[in-house]
């Protein structure tokens, strides 16, 4: 069954993710809260790629292919999904909601707009001054902090990917409209999902920035791994 809570928050994700910036960035993340220990990661970011990485994984998601790459390190194993594939998932997990018992919908959360405004707070992140955003709609409340020294994509290539994944009234449509009024590049986020009486929380920030190239051999899959078929979205 797809988890609606994960399936949220990687529509958060990879919408942020296609905000890839236009120039070449190495950065060092950490990530703490949600799933999982902990940890730190690097993020690789590339004309139309934008690759994330670490000793297990290495995702890497193509805004010009629009096709999205899960590589399982440890499994020497990949799987590819495109965008349309990512709606066609959404949409079955829409329709299993509508076919759930009224008390079961009560607990989902709303799909309810999502607003961003500047604080008007500034604090320097990775060397980089990152301003202030705070972001509310449904079940996701939280802060994105930004650069806008670091040049990102226009506002509108962000909508027409969020749309080409889930379509002009899904959560990632309306995550995409809200955070392209955010200038820059986001260094940090913090992010709170509401599931009924649990909480999700999850913060990732930049701990250093190099504008370089990225090797090459990051961008891609590992020379040798298999080709599986793709796990469903929430597992």
């Amino acid at each position: 069954m797809i988890r609606t809570g994960t399936l949220t928050l990687f529509i958060l994700a990879f919408v942020a993710s296609v905000a890839a910036a236009t120039s070449d960035l190495i950065i060092r993340e950490r990530i703490t809260g949600g799933p999982g220990a902990a940890h730190e990661e690097m993020v690789y970011i590339s004309g139309t790629k934008r690759v994330t990485d670490n000793p297990q994984m290495r995702t890497i998601v193509d805004a010009g292919a629009k096709t999205l790459t899960i590589v399982d390190k440890q499994k020497q194993t990949y799987s590819v999904r495109t965008f349309d594939e990512i709606l066609q998932q959404v949409e079955a997990m829409k329709k299993h909601l509508e076919g759930l018992p009224p008390e079961m919908k009560k607990m989902m959360p709303a799909n309810a707009p999502v607003t961003v405004r500047p604080t008007g707070k500034t604090e320097k992140i990775a060397g980089y001054v990152a301003r202030e955003y705070e972001l509310e709609g449904g079940p996701m409340k939280g802060t994105i902090w930004a650069a806008e020294s670091l040049d990102v994509a226009g506002a509108e290539a962000w909508k027409k990917l969020a749309g080409s994944i889930g379509g002009p009234h899904q959560p990632g449509a309306q995550v995409a409209e809200a955070m392209s009024k955010i200038k820059g590049l986001p260094l940090r986020t913090s992010m709170t999902m509401a599931m009924g009486p649990s909480k999700t929380t999850f913060v990732t920030e930049a701990l250093e920035i190099k504008e370089e190239s990225p090797p090459p051999d990051v961008l891609t899959v590992p020379q040798g791994f298999k080709k599986v078929e793709p796990a469903a979205l929430g597992h």
